[in-house]
């Protein structure tokens, strides 16, 4: 965990901007689709649900559970400490 809420605003904003360049990385062509395997942008595909097509249901329920996992982590490491935002 982040010693203070300068460094944790600055590793989740990190971690998302890795999370983008890997989706964007991996769309630059097939011998780098790989990427775009361990980026969260790839579960949420907007065109796709705009058409009504893919897996809405089980996208949405992983989604879903890794929002909650991620939560409890955060609850249980925030406990601990007092962070003024």
């Amino acid at each position: 965990m982040a010693p203070d809420e300068r460094t944790a605003i600055g590793l989740s904003t990190m971690l998302t901007l890795v999370f983008y360049g890997l989706h964007v990385v991996g769309d630059l062509g097939t011998r780098l689709r790989w990427a775009t395997h361990f980026s969260l942008f790839t579960v949420f595909n907007s065109q796709a649900l705009v058409a009504g097509h893919g897996p809405i249901l089980s996208d949405a329920l992983g989604l879903a559970a890794a929002t909650i996992a991620l939560l409890a982590l955060a609850v249980a490491g925030f406990q601990r400490r007092q962070l003024s935002l």
